[in-house]
């Protein structure tokens, strides 16, 4: 291969991989279709914090298997969690800071 025909053979890779890579990151976007969400900031913000009681929270630092013995008793304790009173206690404590935090 001549060098020429070297530097147009890199070249053209160049723009493939560019155009490649602008069309990868266009299907990246967030989606304006997202399904909307009837919950408040305290209740997700509650919801995260039963996830962290549970146990939950190391699944974000790795992968894990979601069919091991430790993820599904932590999954089954996190939905006890949720389905309990200390998540609605939760919920009415994170409203409560909230709205304190906007008459700031």
């Amino acid at each position: 291969m001549r060098t020429s025909d070297f530097t147009r053979f890199i070249a053209l890779t160049a723009l493939s991989l560019g155009l490649a890579g602008t069309a990868l990151a266009q299907d990246a976007t967030p989606s304006s279709t997202a399904a909307p969400t009837d919950l408040s900031r305290a209740q997700v913000l509650a919801d995260l914090e039963m996830w962290h009681r549970a146990g939950l929270t190391y699944v974000s630092d790795r992968e894990i298997d979601v069919r091991s013995t430790e993820y599904q008793r932590g999954l089954e304790r996190y939905q006890q969690l949720r389905a309990s009173p200390a998540y609605r206690e939760a919920v009415t404590r994170l409203e409560k800071g909230h709205a304190v935090a906007q008459d700031k």
